[in-house]
């Protein structure tokens, strides 16, 4: 039961940015990097306290979700935000 629901959360937060990420390239949204960085944090907070409970599956999701996150906030922290996945993957193996 609990797998049901992690494998449809999978499919609905991806679904659930379309919108956002829609008017974003269409120049009707302009993204707060405040929000974005919280975001990415509570991200990172969820990777590790997943991994901490040992999870394996659900991992990949919240990984990729602060990856996404701290990429855009600017581009000049992708490199670091790159780094923090390597770290999120290395932890995970």
């Amino acid at each position: 039961m609990l797998q049901t629901f992690g494998l449809l959360s999978a499919v609905i937060f991806p679904i659930s940015y379309f919108p956002y990420v829609r008017d974003t390239l269409r120049g009707k949204t302009k993204p707060e990097r405040a929000s974005w960085f919280i975001w990415a944090t509570l991200g990172a907070i969820a990777f590790f306290s997943q991994l901490a409970k040992g999870a394996t599956d659900s991992l990949w999701l919240s990984g990729l979700g602060t990856f996404f996150y701290c990429g855009a906030l600017q581009k000049n922290l992708q490199s670091h935000c790159f780094l923090l996945l390597l770290l999120m993957l290395r932890v995970r193996m």
